[in-house]
């Protein structure tokens, strides 16, 4: 089981999500990518697409997200076409005087 990453409400966080066709291929680009966010204390996702969202080499998506409230975060990176796949994470934001 992977440790929930822990970070202080206020800090920036750069978020990553890595395609690759199999566990032991290279990284490859998808058609399309797909990063959906989910704050505490909402039940809509926000959505952010390929223009958005940066590109600094293959198979490799970033977006830097600055962490506004306490709670746990939800979010899923979705890449199509050439590569399918999904990747899910949490992190916990933490008020910066607990």
């Amino acid at each position: 089981m992977e440790e929930l990453l822990v970070v202080d409400v206020g800090q920036g966080l750069r978020l990553r999500g890595t395609f690759r066709p199999d566990e032991d291929s290279a990284p490859e680009d998808p058609t399309s990518v797909e990063l959906r966010i989910r704050a505490p204390g909402t039940l809509i996702y926000d959505s952010y697409t390929t223009p958005e969202l940066q590109h600094p080499s293959t198979g490799v998506y970033e977006f830097d997200l600055e962490v506004d409230r306490p709670g746990v975060w939800i979010g899923k990176w979705y890449g199509t076409g050439d590569i399918n796949a999904a990747r899910s994470f949490t992190f916990q934001a933490l008020d910066a005087g607990m």
